[in-house]
């Protein structure tokens, strides 16, 4: 919920035997303290899920909460998430006070009582207002708002997924649009770059707020020159409001100048005509209501702020680069100007008159200058020098390369009174300032308020400006009711699609979770799975993870790269993609893929979108399809989560028969008979896929040919030819079955052998024989005899 990386405290308890995490985190741009409680499984996940929407840079814990071997799980989430993690006493956590401070700082008991009974939440929040001494600024005094901070409010991410799914940039991922950050930020300001960062941590779960965010992204993609007009005329010229205002911070030590308060009146000017903007948009209704009704009340709140700086700040200078007070706000000041201006016509008298003495002198070459240490003084080249040399007229005071200084008697006395009157007009006019500063002081809430409703207005004309530029037209997706499925027309993965070569051609698919609903539990509803197999670099990460992608920005309120989409509202997003070892932590491979796993299995819901990817590679052949067969059925039939499963254990087609929710897809590719060369389609299509084609994508990455050679040497030694496909269908047939069968096929053959095929007539009349013997076997519907036709 931090623009630039949240503070949070987190305090962990027990209450009926379940573990109970109070959360507190302070938003300083915003001035906005978020406290909330969730339960906690073993993993810390929903811990891990809050520091990745509030983006948190540092966390403190009681010392004493831990055992040592929970402080080591929390160690590695922390880790993970790339968290400072500071530990304090346990008295740091006493909320003996807390209900006072709180009071003090919101301003309002009203606004604290819905807090007071989150003990735990309470707690961290006590330990967090010590630690940021957010009691020892005056500025924060009832201004400070309160947010409920929960799992249930937004979609909840993990690190794993952040990264999977390349939601946020990580260095090395690819540049700017090597994220769906990057491909989504056209924003114009700081303080809209900062609010789509929040925005795609935080992914919302109220289906009307999400649409009502659609409504402002579709007003601005029907209004095209009123969203170029907003954003190139208005928002482009926005200061960073959230920055200004907190130069005007106490705590921040108040390094707020003139400039800043002119920058924050040339933002306030501006601010009627951008309403003016909105309201003449084609969709007035929606752009109008949404930004330029807040924004009117708020420029309204402005009007005193406007006149005390053109009254009390000299707007003339400042297109000179100057900022300073106007003197006439104050008759002593006024005075001192006057005697200041006073005498600089006498300097200026003097200047000519010294040009005119100095004979040989030729025009314009002296030259009157202001100096910190010398006051006013005049200036000639070092070749001109000579001219003045020897005469007592002129004090020389410094030679330089750039030339000498000297000042006449007249310009010396002059430049003394002129100095003497600067210092008591700076001093007067540091009051002034200070005075002007404190004022402006006041208006920081209304521009905080201000720079929200620009922030949004940046956003949502960022998501209408990134679907207007696509490659492809984006559509609207309609959000439905949780565990509805997930329905994808067309889709393609925006950042692959955004980072292709000029001219080529992202192949678009389609993605349907929908559920079909068996007898055992008809009355609930929950997402498919679909297991999708094929050929190594055919497409099955980037079709899998367009999903995880697609689902994101349906729910931030973003139009989606599909022709159609029906997406229904998700609590959670997992995401199990590669996997790398850690040997700081001594962890393998295999480990983390496991451990991350778990997390899916202990916190996934039914109205969960799950991920995965190639699980089971980091062990043998046969315990990882165990396991991948295992996790994959637990997610089907117990989780009952919408679900994606890439994977080369073919074997893992078979779940389909004994679950009418799973089904199968496959990327599709073709080999050229003659050449024996690889060519990746890209397309989806119903079904399994009986081969990975690896050997192939050897050739293709240049391997030697004797190794090529003998990797397929091998396979077919290992497999035999054409014998894959069987072995995923035959995984659950008994062994009685399967004697049957086998008996029923070597009959079959034993009486095809005996056929007569020496002439023409005679081949026909044996082929119809065997296909009426055929028919005959089919119809006992043996399933060895069946699942050896199928693969077949």
């Amino acid at each position: 919920m931090l623009d630039d990386g949240a503070v949070i405290a987190v305090k962990v308890s027990t209450e009926r035997s379940m573990t109970v995490v109070g959360i507190s985190a302070w938003d300083a741009a915003r001035r906005t303290l978020c406290i909330g409680e969730l339960y906690e499984d073993d993993m810390f996940s929903n811990l891990e899920g809050i520091i990745v929407a509030t983006n948190a840079k540092e966390a403190i814990f009681c010392e004493s909460d831990f055992s040592a071997f929970d402080k080591t799980k929390l160690v590695d989430v922390i880790e993970k998430c790339g968290v400072a993690m500071t530990m304090v006493k346990k008295q740091k956590f006493k909320s003996d006070d807390l209900p006072v401070d709180l009071e003090r700082l919101a301003g309002s008991h009203v606004a604290i009582t819905k807090y007071l009974d989150k003990k735990a939440g309470i707690s961290a929040t006590a330990s967090l207002i010590g630690y940021l001494h957010l009691m020892a600024d005056p500025s924060l005094e009832g201004i400070i708002k309160l947010q409920e901070l929960g799992s249930t409010n937004y979609m909840q991410l993990d690190n794993a997924a952040v990264r999977a799914l390349n939601i946020l940039p990580f260095p090395g991922d690819g540049g700017k649009k090597g994220s769906l950050f990057g491909l989504l930020n056209r924003t114009k300001t700081s303080m809209g770059s900062r609010l789509l960062r929040r925005w795609i941590s935080q992914p919302l779960q109220d289906i009307d707020e999400i649409n009502s965010r659609l409504d402002v992204t579709a007003a601005f993609i029907a209004g095209a020159e009123c969203c170029r007009g907003v954003r190139e005329t208005h928002l482009k010229m926005m200061p960073d409001l959230n920055h200004l205002c907190k130069r005007f911070t106490k705590h921040q030590g108040a390094k707020a100048n003139l400039q800043d308060v002119v920058r924050l009146y040339q933002c306030s000017i501006r601010l009627p005509f951008l309403c003016e903007l909105l309201e003449d948009a084609e969709n007035e209704k929606i752009l109008g209501e949404r930004y330029s009704v807040p924004l009117r009340k708020l420029v309204r709140e402005l009007v005193n702020f406007e006149a005390l700086v053109e009254t009390t700040i000299d707007i003339d200078r400042i297109d000179n680069g100057e900022f300073v007070v106007n003197p006439s706000v104050d008759p002593e000041l006024q005075t001192l100007r006057q005697q200041q201006d006073s005498i600089l016509v006498d300097i200026n008298d003097e200047h000519r008159k010294v040009a005119h003495a100095i004979s040989g002198l030729k025009n314009d070459a002296l030259k009157l200058e202001r100096k910190d240490n010398l006051g006013y003084i005049f200036r000639l080249t070092r070749k001109e020098e000579k001219l003045i040399r020897g005469k007592s007229q002129y004090n020389v005071l410094e030679t330089r390369k750039d030339g000498v200084r000297f000042q006449s008697r007249t310009l010396r006395r002059l430049s003394q009174a002129y100095e003497s009157i600067a210092t008591e007009y700076d001093g007067r006019e540091f009051e002034m300032r200070t005075k002007v500063l404190e004022v402006v002081g006041t208006y920081v809430e209304v521009f905080l308020d201000v720079a929200a409703v620009l922030a949004e207005v940046d956003v949502a004309s960022s998501f209408a400006t990134a679907a207007v530029e696509a490659r492809s037209a984006y559509c609207r997706p309609t959000l439905k009711l949780a565990g509805s499925g997930l329905v994808l027309k067309q889709a393609r993965h925006p950042i692959v699609e955004e980072n292709m070569d000029d001219g080529a051609e992202f192949i678009a698919n389609d993605i349907d979770l929908t559920r079909i609903p068996d007898n055992a539990e008809s009355d609930k509803e929950g997402g498919g799975l679909l297991i999708v197999t094929g050929p190594n670099m055919g497409g099955k990460s980037t079709y899998i993870r367009s999903a995880g992608v697609l689902t994101l920005m349906a729910h931030i309120g973003c139009f989606v790269p599909a022709e159609h989409a029906e997406v229904p509202i998700t609590d959670r997003i997992f995401a199990r993609v590669g996997a790398a070892d850690n040997p700081n932590r001594a962890i393998s491979t295999f480990m983390s893929e496991m451990l991350e796993t778990a997390a899916i299995l202990k916190s996934a819901t039914h109205n969960s979108l799950v991920i995965i990817d190639e699980l089971g590679r980091g062990t043998g052949t046969t315990d990882g399809y165990g396991l991948a067969y295992a996790i994959s059925w637990h997610i089907a039939q117990k989780i009952r989560s919408a679900c994606m499963f890439a994977t080369h254990f073919f074997e893992l087609t078979a779940l389909s028969e004994d679950s009418p929710c799973v089904g199968n897809v496959h990327v599709s590719a073709v080999t050229d008979p003659n050449t024996n060369k690889l060519t990746f389609l890209y397309e989806v299509q119903r079904g399994a896929c009986d081969q990975s084609f690896g050997v192939h994508v050897a050739e293709m990455a240049r391997f030697p040919p004797k190794v090529v050679a003998e990797a397929k040497r091998k396979a077919d030694e290992l497999e035999g030819i054409g014998t894959a496909g069987k072995r995923v269908k035959m995984s659950n047939i008994s062994d009685g079955d399967k004697k049957v069968g086998l008996g029923m096929v070597e009959e079959f053959l034993e009486k095809v052998k005996k056929l007569p095929l020496d002439t023409e007539e005679h081949k026909k009349s044996s082929l119809a024989q065997a296909r009426d013997w055929r028919k005959r076997i089919v119809a006992e519907k043996n399933p060895y005899v069946m699942a050896l036709l199928e693969s077949s």
